[in-house]
Parts: structure tokens; C-alpha cells; sequence
């Protein structure tokens, strides 16, 4: 029998994966293959780009490799690598509808068009992103000249005079845009302005106008958190409708910033499963594999087999990835480590998410994709060195909120693990029956407050069971 908690509290938030046990801890498959206090680079595999094997070359007869850039990115060696190793690009920032469209009547081609010759110039594939969007949006949009929300028939004029604009513009040169991005919250559509104004309606008119001006390019719904039963759900409901009713669409986009817990392979596979029922494209938009969420993290103390274990899942995604003929495009979220949005977003971090290190180093995770006979053995990160995780120990406590002796069987759950590096301190206990979960709390926190009106925004503890074990990060 196991559980698994994700534990969150306002002024706190934490993730645990409480297993039950009437066992000691569970040991590591592997020897560590070093202490932690090592650097970085002794982790990574010397050579020079030119030598390797490319990355788009290696995966041809499977998909296209994407990543992401900015313009600065086009020229020197990160031109090199990025045109050694990927056949496709997507524009970090300047295609969304903030740098796009600044003001009312006005829009800004330059960076766009820079990035889309230069694609067209090395025969590299253009996917655009994005065309709607709740965040980074033309926020004129929304309003009149009174600064008054617009009516549904003008939002849905302005947004298709928008699409059109672009969309024409690049005609032939972008082969897939992202029409819509993140219009989902969990099982639900997210309460943004164009749902607001404009209903759902409003996702059904964008593919609508988009297909106007190009019978040829592909269509995207694009989303993030799409593996969560919930949101998979959600989105399959969508699609599937709108194929009925013969709305033009011919993609679900899966954004995959994932870590080296969540999700794990079956819940991957379960949801690949479901959008492939649908017979239309997938394509993987915007990989990358965060290793750290601590803004306290220093790079001495970084624990470089993470950096192994990070290989081997690489490894293991494709090799799920090509399992599938309707995944057609797997674009990573960058290239190299130290221009990477995990280590600026939401805080200022150190992270190690892609296949390069910031200096566009080899890492191991980039063996682990073309030859992972080079990569030392696989670890299993031990349990006692893994902060999201506990032992719930067997035992039947009263219910009654006093901390009895048959607690003091139960380890110590350290409530440390914080959001934005803010939080509570305090420690959590955990028992297991062969009906029941027991949790026991104690948290640390000399400002108490009721300031918010809703009680969960109040200073509380919340507890969530992850009952699939998809070690969701959603909550």
C-alpha cells in the first residue's frame, strides 16, 4: 500500500511523496559517483560541437528538434550549435502578441522578420508562437478608448484582425503556430479577458481566422501541465469537439517543463495515449528539466548526480517519444543551460534544465540522447538525501489533536520546502492503517493572519493525496 502527499499551505508549500513502510529505507540501485561538494563541470563530457553527432540528424526518421531563441542567439557559437543540432526554431518572445502588436494600429515586424529569414535562409523549420495568449498579450485588445471592456464583437474584430495580420505576413515561412496558448486551468478554461469577452467561442473563431489566410500551415492548441488527468481531459473534450464541428485544427502542443520526479512515465504514456486517439499532431513545445527550485541553491552544494539521473530521463522521454508517429516536432525551451527562463522565473535560481551547460558545454543529458553507452551508471537518488520525500509508518492514532505516543514512531516530515524561497517553518508526522492516511501537523509562524477573506488564503495548512501517484506539481 502507498500513499503519496502533496502537502500546500499559503504561507507555506511543500511537496512530499509519503510511501508506507513497515520496512527500513529504501537504498540506492547505484553507488553515488561523487561526493556533493564538486563542480559542474566535472560532470560534463568534453568535446568539440563539430565532432559530435547532431542531435536533429540522429532523430531524422522520428521528428523534428526544435528549441527556442532570442536574435542573439542566431550569430557566434550559439549560431553553430544551434544549427548543428536543431532543424527547427520557435521564437522565444518577439512573435507574442505583446512585442507584435504594441499599441492599437501599430505593429512591430523587425525582430520577427529577422528570425524567420534567417530560418528561411539555413532551411530551418519556423514554429510560431503565439498568436493568443492571456499573458504577454496586446492588452489594448480588451479595452476602448474610455478604458471600458469591449463588447464580444469587437474583441473577436480586433483578434482576427490581428490574426490575419500576422498570419499572412509569414504565409509559407511558418510551418505550425500555436494559435492558442495556455486557455485551460486544470479542467476548466482559464478565466482569462478572451474568456471573459469572449466565451469559448473565442478559441474556435482564432483557428478560424488563422485558416483564412493559410490553408497550408499547421494549427495548435498549445498548453502546459498536459500530462494532469484534469487538464488531459479538458483539452481531449476540446479538440475532439472542435473536430466535429469541422473547426480547423491540426495539433495539441505539449509544453513538458518537467522535473526528474513529475510526471512520471505512465502518467506520460497515459496521456500520449488519449491525445493520439484523436488523430491529429502532437508536438512536444517546450521541453526542459528543472533539477533545482531552491533560490538558495549554490553551485558548490549542487549534487552533480542529479546531472546523471537527468541523462537517463532524457533518454527515457524519447524513447517514449518515438513510440508515437503523431509526435512529429520536439522543440526544447532553450539550448544551453544559462539562458534559460527556470533560472529567472518565477525567482532568480540556479537550474540545469537542457542539454548544454550555460558555457554550451556537452552534458551528459546530451549522450543520453544520441549514445548513452557514454554515460556512467544510473543512480537512484537515495531517499534520506531527498527532501520531497518521507516514511509513513503503520499505526492507528485517535483523532483528537493531541500528539499521543504512537506519533513518536513516526520520522519527522521537515516543513521547509518553500515557494518563491518564502515560507513557514514546522514539521509534519504521518501513519498509515489499513484504512486510513493520519497526518499530523506543527508549524512555526510568528505573524499569524485572517487578513484575505477566503479561508485558504488565510494561514492554514491544505493536504492533498496524489491517488494515481502522478506526483502532480498542479495543486
Amino acid at each position: 500500500m502507498k500513499y503519496n502527499i502533496l502537502w500546500l499551505g499559503f504561507v507555506m508549500s511543500f511537496i512530499y511523496c509519503v510511501s508506507t513502510s513497515q520496512t527500513s529505507r529504501i537504498k540506492t540501485s547505484a553507488e553515488k559517483v561523487a561526493a556533493k561538494a564538486v563542480k559542474i563541470e566535472d560532470a560534463l563530457v568534453p568535446g568539440n560541437h563539430k565532432g559530435l553527432k547532431s542531435l536533429k540528424n540522429e532523430y531524422v526518421n522520428n521528428f523534428q528538434i526544435g528549441t527556442c531563441v532570442e536574435l542573439d542567439q542566431l550569430t557566434g557559437k550559439d549560431g553553430e550549435v544551434l544549427l548543428k543540432h536543431f532543424s527547427s526554431i520557435t521564437a522565444e518572445n518577439v512573435m507574442k502578441p505583446q512585442y507584435m502588436a504594441p499599441q492599437k494600429g501599430k505593429y512591430f515586424f523587425d525582430n520577427a522578420d529577422k528570425l524567420v529569414n534567417f530560418a528561411q535562409s539555413n532551411g530551418l523549420l519556423v514554429r510560431g508562437h503565439t498568436l493568443v495568449w492571456h499573458s504577454q498579450d496586446a492588452k489594448w485588445m480588451y479595452y476602448d478608448d474610455d478604458g471600458k471592456e469591449v463588447s464580444k464583437e469587437v474583441l473577436f474584430e480586433r483578434m482576427e484582425n490581428h490574426i490575419k495580420t500576422i498570419v499572412s505576413r509569414y504565409k509559407g515561412k511558418v510551418y505550425a503556430w500555436d494559435v492558442v496558448n495556455e486557455a485551460f486551468d486544470n479542467n476548466k478554461f482559464r478565466e482569462s479577458k478572451w474568456y471573459k469577452i469572449g466565451g469559448e467561442e473565442y478559441i474556435e473563431k482564432a483557428f478560424q481566422f488563422a485558416r483564412e489566410v493559410d490553408p497550408n500551415v499547421k494549427l495548435f492548441i498549445n498548453d502546459y501541465g498536459t500530462t494532469s488527468i484534469q487538464k488531459c481531459n479538458a483539452i481531449y473534450e476540446k479538440v475532439k469537439a472542435m473536430k466535429e464541428k469541422g473547426i480547423p485544427i491540426d495539433g495539441v502542443g505539449l509544453q513538458f517543463h518537467i522535473t526528474l520526479e513529475y510526471p512520471g512515465l505512465s502518467t506520460i504514456k497515459k496521456a500520449l495515449d488519449k491525445y493520439n486517439s484523436l488523430g491529429v499532431e502532437l508536438h512536444i513545445t517546450e521541453l526542459d528539466m528543472s533539477l533545482n527550485n531552491d533560490p538558495n541553491m549554490k553551485e558548490e552544494n549542487f549534487d552533480k548526480a542529479l546531472l546523471i539521473r537527468q541523462a537517463y530521463r532524457y533518454k527515457e522521454l524519447f524513447n517514449l517519444f518515438k513510440q508515437y508517429k503523431s509526435i512529429t516536432n520536439v522543440t526544447f525551451w532553450g539550448f544551453n543551460d544559462g539562458r534559460s527562463w527556470l533560472t529567472y522565473h518565477p525567482v532568480k535560481k540556479l537550474d540545469w534544465p537542457l542539454i548544454f551547460d550555460k558555457d554550451l558545454n556537452i552534458k551528459l543529458a546530451y549522450w543520453g540522447l544520441v549514445d548513452p553507452s557514454r554515460l556512467p551508471k544510473d543512480v537512484i537518488i537515495k531517499l534520506e538525501n531527498n527532501n520531497k520525500m518521507a516514511i509513513a509508518k503503520p499505526g492507528s492514532p485517535k483523532i483528537d489533536g493531541i500528539q499521543e505516543d504512537i506519533w513518536d514512531n513516526s520520522e519527522d516530515i521537515p516543513v521547509n520546502h518553500f515557494i518563491l524561497g518564502n515560507g513557514s517553518t514546522g514539521v509534519g508526522k504521518a501513519l498509515w492503517d489499513d484504512t486510513n492516511l493520519y497526518v499530523f501537523m506543527k508549524v512555526t509562524d510568528n505573524k499569524l493572519s485572517k487578513v484575505n477573506e477566503a479561508a485558504y488564503k488565510q494561514d492554514c495548512i491544505e493536504i492533498f493525496i496524489d491517488e494515481l501517484n502522478d506526483k502532480s506539481s498542479d495543486y
